[in-house]
């Protein structure tokens, strides 16, 4: 494919890797499920799709029946090539994009156990569309970027964002990601797992979000 994965060698100690995990029982007919502290889903074909694109992910290998059987249901997907037991799979109207404008205001949370909420939230359909942002002590000049707070990671206020005059290109490279955009002043979602190490240039901050 030419791109990253979703799951590989040391993936389990990735930030990532319990949503990453659920994702997997939403497409698999037989699931990984390490995690005994979090839990999984049924293979759901329609709910998968959009935390496929959150994640960014573009293809999909099918080998399972059951698997290639809830793909050819769901008209989110397209299929591609065939090679002996797998198919090639990829999402219909994903943008294959790392880096998009948010459609609603990001929702400010503090929280003590910030990866336990972040799993609360992604497991509701009807805040997929709506971010928190976990950020603590921000002085209160900061704090006023945000037009939204919570205390809740299901409780969620919905305050949508004009997108139509954005424009977004991005370049991925070694330990890089390098962002020209007309969006100043506004949030981008960057579809990396956030590592704490992380510095901007040309902006003020990165957060890390659901």
């Amino acid at each position: 494919a030419g791109r990253a994965t979703l799951e590989g060698l040391y993936m389990q100690a990735s930030t990532s890797s319990p949503f990453v995990f659920y994702i997997q029982s939403l497409v698999s007919d037989q699931k990984s499920c390490p995690f005994p502290q979090y839990s999984y889903a049924a293979m759901d074909y329609e709910r998968a799709r959009a935390r496929l694109e959150m994640f960014n992910v573009r293809d999909l290998i099918l080998r399972s029946n059951a698997a290639k059987a809830a793909a050819r249901k769901t008209p989110a997907y397209r299929q591609g090539e065939t090679h002996g037991q797998y198919e090639l799979w990829q999402l219909a109207e994903g943008t294959g994009r790392y880096v998009v404008p948010l459609r609603h205001e990001p929702v400010l949370m503090t929280a003590r156990d910030w990866k336990r909420a972040s799993y609360q939230w992604f497991l509701r359909d009807d805040l997929i569309d709506r971010h928190l942002v976990f950020a603590d002590k921000l002085p209160p000049e900061e704090r006023a970027r945000f037009r939204a707070e919570t205390t809740s990671p299901t409780n969620l206020p919905r305050l949508p964002i004009e997108t139509a005059g954005c424009v977004v290109e991005e370049r991925i490279g070694y330990r890089e990601i390098r962002i020209r955009t007309n969006w100043i002043g506004k949030p981008l979602l960057v579809k990396m797992t956030h590592h704490p190490n992380w510095k901007v240039e040309g902006a003020d901050r990165v957060y890390l979000a659901s």
